[in-house]
């Protein structure tokens, strides 16, 4: 499958098509972002999931095999895509997506793949309150929203009491600015995370597993999509 999002992404990199939403997340550098028209093979090449951080995302999630998908930041869609590939079956997988231009052509993107995960549009400090997470109980979550240092530790910390013992919890760009670090440096010393990797584009946490604290902090990592 990973072949076929690739070429997804290979076809769309070019297109002109343009695309007006409004940022609910931060701009580059950290800096919040107003209404932006882009055309759509800018949004690609740009900011769409690159395929090795998608790799490694399917690796992940095959190994893990979760069953209760949270994602903040659905964006174009391809992190979810090849966090779907690699979920069994029963899985349920909801995303939240600030703008609704780019959910909507994310949703395009799953369908022609053939998924149809929950789709929540609009913002998250808004959307999370409204969410069961007590009954939903996700193990496994991928932060890539808002990349701002409060907005980042406010939503890790309203999903991590929610996480049963030996979730993950992925954070995207934890050194993308000053913000995104101080975030990842305070939530590694969360209670609930017992082991993290600083693989410098992602940071990983893994909940409540039976072990003293640990924090490994790896080369930037290079992977093979086998699937």
């Amino acid at each position: 499958m990973g072949l076929l999002f690739e070429q997804l992404r290979k076809s769309l990199s070019s297109s002109q098509q343009q695309i007006c939403f409004d940022d609910l997340g931060a701009g580059f550098g950290g800096k919040a972002a107003a209404q932006s028209c882009k055309p759509l093979g800018y949004l690609v090449r740009r900011s769409a999931r690159r395929r090795r951080e998608g790799e490694l995302l399917f690796r992940l999630a095959k190994f893990q095999q979760p069953r209760r998908c949270l994602e903040l930041g659905t964006h174009l869609g391809f992190s979810g895509l090849y966090q779907l590939a690699a979920l069994p079956q029963e899985a349920r997988f909801l995303t939240l997506e600030g703008a609704p231009e780019i959910a909507a052509i994310a949703r395009q993107h799953f369908r022609h793949f053939g998924y149809e995960p929950e789709q929540l549009v609009g913002d998250f400090a808004g959307l999370l309150p409204q969410l069961d997470l007590a009954a939903y109980q996700p193990d496994w979550v991928l932060l890539d929203g808002n990349h701002r240092y409060e907005a980042t530790l406010q939503y890790a910390r309203m999903i991590l009491p929610f996480m049963p013992a030996g979730s993950l919890m992925i954070l995207d760009d934890i050194y993308w600015s000053e913000g995104m670090r101080r975030a990842w440096i305070e939530l590694i010393q969360e209670e609930k995370v017992s082991l993290s990797l600083d693989l410098f584009h992602i940071g990983i946490l893994f909940i409540g597993r039976k072990q003293a604290k640990e924090h490994f902090r790896l080369p930037p990592f290079y992977t093979n999509f086998t699937a």
